[in-house]
């Protein structure tokens, strides 16, 4: 509705629908971090699982669909994803180290010729998690994570080069019950020519309330842009709903929706978080 509104007002002010889009995502970007408890989402939880436990995230399936405006009409792209996983270890009270991999990928593209797929095992990364600073009054934390993708991929589902960049993961309670959260990353990325590298800058932004003791609603918004090009510059607008169903596993079930061509028009994701 929000995003409805905005598109309105941005017409009504005379403005072409693709500064329209780009005006409203950005605006709503920018509300959220002024405007809910917070689990990361695609948004990272700066806290840091305690020494001695354990932490299982998982994408069990994320499905993304766009339209190629740039391909023959009628075309289509999806990309799916099952069971992207990362195992979370405390090693100290302000440290833990995540190690991810992505189970399952696939890929295609369907136009009028036929289609073209791509299917296989994902790539392997690893996290190391530092809490560096905290403030007790304010409810607050900030953490950062450099990271590495090693090229375990197979089916042609990814490149076969090393990739890595830093994640700064920044948390604060707001009132009434409600968390906000934000994030901003960088990181180097293989071009497509498979000879260099494109650098990668992203941000984020969640907020988060309970509905229940079990129930938590949120909205998230993300941004990617990149090097090669700002035809690729991604904006999403989101939300989800999630489900506690004991106080060591919750479920997550959200959908983004794609405000610029670089992102996809959809993406339902369904995640779960077991704590142990």
């Amino acid at each position: 509705m929000a995003s409805a509104f905005c598109s309105n007002r941005m017409s009504a002010a005379g403005l072409t629908p693709e500064l329209r889009r780009w005006t409203c995502g950005l605006l709503l970007v920018l509300g959220l971090g002024a405007s809910g408890h917070l689990s990361a989402q695609v948004t990272e939880n700066p806290m840091t699982v305690a020494p001695g436990h354990f932490l299982l995230r998982m994408d069990a399936l994320s499905l993304k669909l766009e339209d190629q405006g740039e391909q023959p009409v009628g075309s289509r792209y999806s990309a799916l994803a099952v069971g992207t996983t990362y195992l979370t270890a405390g090693l100290a009270p302000n440290v833990d180290l995540q190690v991810g991999v992505e189970l399952f990928l696939r890929s295609r593209l369907k136009t009028g010729g036929g289609t073209t797929s791509n299917s296989g095992l994902g790539d392997l990364y690893v996290r190391p998690k530092w809490a560096f600073w905290s403030d007790a009054g304010l409810q607050a934390m900030a953490a950062v994570l450099p990271y590495v993708k090693l090229p375990t991929n197979s089916g042609g589902v990814g490149s076969h080069a090393a990739e890595g960049g830093v994640i700064v993961p920044w948390s604060m309670a707001l009132d009434r019950g409600y968390r906000a959260g934000a994030m901003a990353d960088w990181g180097l990325v293989r071009n497509d020519a498979d000879n260099g590298y494109d650098s990668r800058w992203g941000a984020s932004l969640v907020l988060q309330g309970d509905v229940s003791p079990s129930l938590g609603l949120y909205t998230e918004s993300t941004l990617e842009l990149t090097s090669a090009g700002i035809s690729r510059t991604a904006l999403t607008l989101g939300g989800g709903v999630t489900l506690e169903t004991s106080r060591r596993l919750q479920f997550d079930f959200a959908l983004y929706a794609g405000l610029t061509r670089g992102a996809p028009d959809w993406n339902p994701v369904v995640r779960l978080r077991w704590h142990f």
